[in-house]
């Protein structure tokens, strides 16, 4: 985000509790700088005695009393200045909220009414079919992925399997729980059951005094080495699923972290395919209503595309403002009703942006201008309306109307 704003900012403790409290609460937010889309942390609790936000996200690497900018767009823009002083867990950190920023009130959250001459949105980006953690949410079509991919391995090592995730308490459960790689290199060697770094499986404390146990099972399968990669699917509003995993193991060979890069690799492939064959692009331009800097209300007619929307909790979609080029945001449904006419209306949280540069600022940019031009008709008709009072008060006609009482 590479807007500026004039913010006003808070120290006092018991201030910042309040905005946290009473702003924030739950809500997740943006990591500011950490790329276009920004990186998103879910917000695990606030501790009122000393003004310390957790929040995790297996992709944040953050070392301690590092400072962090944590951000959100709440019909106002909303800023925290952190600190990092704990990591309890890979990806979960506790920051000390220092400062606290926010937009001031005038400013935030002006819902402009267009019309689809000036805005629009197209090439929608949706699901097919919903895709969660469950079992029960799996499409045939990952299924066949899964199985295609296993046969095309199944040529090259002695054991693979590509399933998704099965009964709890398992060393595949963990997996699921952690999305970190298995990776052992060498099952007979004690000092490899250790994590390599945090993004691994401590096999060691998982296991606790059962490592010799563990070492006689692989010793009597013939076990050298095994990795076992968490296969993660990415829906359209940049949820992270945890969708199953690629499962090797060698007899004849040591494997090395390279073909743990291999297997990674090899996820985000089929990550990208599930998704392709999962996806559905709607080219229809859809009404935009009114716009904000966080949002947009949507007028969907399409009958087709509001069955498809119906199921999202959030999808990609274009913003064509007239005369300019496409901006690829990431939304949030927020609320989706049903008119008189059968149209469906949809509040769109903005999310996020493609990886293509200041796309956000583009946007932003847009709506500074149909602001400007809001205000400024707003500021137009006040002042009529006090020249017409004004008028009244005093018996004047007001300008280009006629007097009754007066003859030609």
């Amino acid at each position: 985000m590479t807007e500026q704003r004039t913010l006003q900012y808070v120290t006092a403790s018991d201030k910042i509790h309040y905005l946290v409290t009473n702003h924030v609460s739950t809500r997740s937010l943006f990591v500011k700088g950490s790329g276009d889309p920004p990186l998103e942390v879910t917000n695990r609790g606030f501790n009122v005695e000393n003004n310390v936000l957790m929040v995790e996200n297996k992709k944040l690497q953050l070392s301690l009393e590092q400072e962090v900018t944590l951000f959100r767009i709440l019909g106002r823009y909303m800023e925290l200045n952190c600190v990092v002083v704990a990591n309890s867990s890979p990806g979960v950190y506790q920051l000390h909220v220092k400062t606290a920023g926010i937009a001031p009130k005038d400013r935030g959250n002006l819902r402009i009414p267009v019309n689809p001459e000036l805005v629009v949105i197209t090439n929608i980006r949706a699901s097919k079919h919903a895709i969660d953690a469950s079992l029960f949410s799996i499409p045939t079509t990952v299924k066949v992925s899964f199985a295609d991919y296993e046969r095309r391995l199944k040529a090259q090592e002695d054991y693979v399997k590509i399933d998704v995730y099965g009964a709890k308490g398992t060393i595949f459960d963990e997996i699921r729980k952690t999305n970190r790689t298995l990776f052992m290199e060498d099952t007979q060697n004690p000092a490899c059951y250790k994590a390599p770094s945090p993004f691994y499986i401590d096999y060691d404390s998982l296991l606790f005094e059962g490592i010799q146990k563990r070492m006689q099972e692989y010793k009597r399968e013939k076990v050298q080495s095994e990795v076992i990669v968490p296969v993660t699917y990415i829906t359209h509003d940049m949820t992270s699923i945890p969708l199953g995993y690629i499962h090797m193991q060698s007899k004849t060979k040591k494997y090395s972290e390279e073909k743990v890069l291999e297997l990674q690799q090899l996820a985000f492939e089929m990550v990208d395919r599930i998704r392709d064959s999962n996806t559905v692009i709607m080219t229809h331009r859809e009404e935009v209503v009114n716009l904000s800097r966080g949002g947009l209300k949507v007028l969907i007619k399409n009958s087709e595309l509001q069955e498809h929307l119906r199921r999202q909790s959030g999808f990609t979609f274009d913003v064509l403002f007239r005369m300019q080029g496409p901006i690829t945001l990431f939304g949030k449904v927020r609320s989706a009703v049903q008119d008189h006419e059968g149209n469906l209306l949809i509040g769109i949280q903005i999310s996020g942006t493609s990886s293509r540069e200041n796309e956000m600022k583009r946007y932003l940019d847009n709506v500074s201008q149909l602001e400007k031009k809001v205000q400024a008709a707003v500021e137009q008709r006040k002042k009529l309306l006090a020249q017409q009072a004004a008028q009244q008060a005093s018996g004047t006609p007001s300008a280009g109307g006629a007097n009754p009482g007066l003859k030609k």
